[in-house]
């Protein structure tokens, strides 16, 4: 696998805390109306990395 900078680690465990975030806010009814869009924050930072760190 290529290996990721320290910022695109960083980048890549940000989205995945926002992907678990995004999916345990539907929990709290005061804020579930935020739960799509920190998932879909999530979902996009961590897939794009994935895309990132690809097998050579």
């Amino acid at each position: 696998m290529k290996p990721l900078s320290r910022l695109q680690s960083l980048a890549f465990t940000l989205g995945g805390l926002l992907l678990l975030v995004g999916a345990l806010l539907p929990m709290v009814p005061s804020l579930s109306d935020f739960a799509p869009y920190v998932f879909c924050a999530g979902a996009l930072l961590f897939g794009t990395l994935q895309l990132v760190q690809r097998y050579e």
